[in-house]
């Protein structure tokens, strides 16, 4: 547009210019809006095993702590 010369409604290399900026805009609005979803969606997978990695992380550091009770473990 910086370079736009004389009538900018008149310059057909502009609007072509324009117009397929919009249509990628368009396109890059909707790979957003699926890229939400997906993060919704991996949101919710990853609450759903929350409880799992807790109580697994538990279990870990009880038998990593199991050497101080008797040096056998």
């Amino acid at each position: 547009m910086n370079k736009a010369e004389g009538e900018i409604l008149e310059n057909d290399a502009l609007i072509k210019t324009l117009e397929s900026l919009k249509k990628e805009s368009a396109l890059i609005a909707i790979e957003v809006a699926k890229t939400d979803e997906t993060l919704e969606e991996i949101e919710l997978v990853s609450n759903e095993y929350a409880p799992l990695s807790t109580m697994t992380t538990r279990i870990f550091f009880s038998l990593e702590s199991l050497s101080n009770v008797h040096y056998l473990y």
